[in-house]
């Protein structure tokens, strides 16, 4: 095993401990903190800047396309998407700087793959969430209505409040899942 890929199995690494600290934070006390996921995208940008040092191709488009562009790029398109639902009351903050974490560790495509992997998950978590405690009503009622989709509202007057971190922790499961099984 080279370099390389003992770098590729410590992001890995990072990014399923992270999932879990933050699965258990979330269902523990509704908190994913910033002591967490700050260190988590520092490693993966870090992490990525080795990997295009140990490349060893100092063309300047070759050296900032990869790794660390890949990390740059996913923690950028995860971080802006969930900004996008944070404004509208979907999601907390430490949802949205989980998310970017992962994004820098999983590296685009995959940050692309684990964004949808996750939104997914949620959508099944709260929607069984929904129906085990009987407020298929008030969600229809809303939905119809079209509450809350222009003017956001405070995650506290939502129909459900998913802990995201558990449906984080399911879409890193089934991203590398994916990645690694092919």
């Amino acid at each position: 095993m080279n370099a390389m890929d003992v770098l590729d199995v410590l992001r890995l690494g990072i990014l399923l401990a992270l999932a879990g600290v933050s699965l258990y934070s979330d269902l523990k006390s509704r908190r994913i903190y910033n002591s967490v996921t700050f260190p988590a995208i520092l490693a993966g940008l870090g992490l990525a800047l080795a990997q295009s040092l140990l490349k060893r191709s100092w063309l300047p488009d070759s050296f900032w396309y990869s790794y660390l562009l890949e990390s740059a790029g996913g923690m950028a398109f995860c971080l802006l998407v969930m900004l996008l639902v944070y404004w509208q009351g979907g999601v907390g903050g430490g949802d949205v700087k989980l998310m970017a974490a992962m994004g820098a560790l999983a590296a685009w495509p995959l940050a692309l793959y684990l964004l949808v992997f996750s939104t997914f998950a949620g959508l099944v978590i709260g929607l069984s969430m929904v129906i085990w405690q009987g407020r298929e009503g008030v969600l229809l009622r809303r939905a119809f209505k079209a509450e809350g989709l222009i003017k956001g509202r405070r995650l506290e007057e939502s129909v459900q409040v998913v802990p995201f971190g558990a449906a984080f922790g399911v879409g890193v499961v089934w991203t590398a899942a994916m990645a690694f099984l092919g």
